[in-house]
């Protein structure tokens, strides 16, 4: 009993770790400079923080469970309340199989973008420029909506 109690404990220490990964490409220090390079070197469940910039970071194809977090957009409506008012813009974002719950907020995204996989959550995110579609092409019968 009293080592299964701690198998378990261990199990879920090793499994409640994740990572927060910075993203800035304006020059200042950070883990990363582009969305995907940080997807890339990731593991499932890391967070990924996107500072705002006035330059895309780039479009990503998402394979794995990820949090991406981003400061919002429309920053400026409300003078002197932010002290960035640039938002993190994006390229197109594809969420293949075994990016099932994924959960992306905050972003502005620029481009077209897919889902693939079943419970993938895209919140308080803004779609502008062309191509600013959000698809789900999958077949829905088999996708949790």
């Amino acid at each position: 009993m009293r080592s299964t109690i701690l198998l378990l404990l261990l199990s879920a220490f090793t499994t409640a770790h994740a990572t927060i990964h910075r993203v800035n490409n304006t020059g200042i220090a950070a883990d990363f400079t582009t969305l995907q390079d940080a997807h890339d070197a990731a593991n499932a469940g890391d967070t990924l923080h996107l500072e705002p910039s006035g330059s895309s970071y780039g479009a990503c194809a998402f394979t794995k469970p990820l949090v991406v977090i981003g400061p919002g957009y429309f920053l400026n409506l409300n003078a002197g309340l932010q002290a960035a008012t640039s938002s993190a813009i994006t390229g197109g974002l594809v969420f293949e199989a075994g990016s099932e719950g994924a959960v992306v907020s905050g972003l502005d995204v620029q481009g077209q973008s897919q889902v693939k996989a079943s419970f993938v959550r895209i919140e308080r995110c803004r779609f502008s420029g062309n191509g600013m579609d959000l698809n789900i092409v999958y077949n829905t019968s088999g996708l949790n909506i």
